[in-house]
């Protein structure tokens, strides 16, 4: 059975660092962090497209057609790569070997890109 990962409180940005820890959690339940890491991401993004019409990153509204003037593709989820909707994060550690880096986000995330944007660069 495949599963993926996700919660509410990414609506809630005051409570992100809470969703990290939740991320950090699954590392045993999925067989070790890596598995939970490809859970997170690249998982949701298979399992998205398998979704079809119900994937929500590939059922575009009438502002996008109208933004677009034609149904646009709009995402490419779960790969890095020129047009993709890829978010990068730079950890300071090896979150593939633990995950618990990712439940404290303020001090073990040097860099956060999401959106093409740097939101964060704690790097010299």
């Amino acid at each position: 059975m495949r599963v993926a990962f996700g919660t509410d409180l990414m609506l809630d940005p005051a409570r992100s660092a809470r969703q990290s820890a939740m991320l950090a959690r699954t590392a045993g339940p999925a067989g070790g962090a890596l598995a939970a890491l490809k859970i997170a991401t690249s998982g949701n993004a298979e399992l998205f497209r398998e979704a079809g019409p119900r994937d929500p990153y590939q059922n575009p509204t009438p502002a996008d057609v109208a933004a677009h003037g034609r149904v646009p593709h709009l995402a490419r989820l779960g790969v890095i790569a020129e047009g993709a909707w890829a978010d990068l994060l730079l950890v300071d550690g090896d979150p593939t070997r633990d995950l618990g880096l990712l439940a404290d986000p303020g001090a073990h995330l040097k860099v956060i890109v999401k959106d093409g944007r740097i939101w964060k660069n704690t790097l010299p």
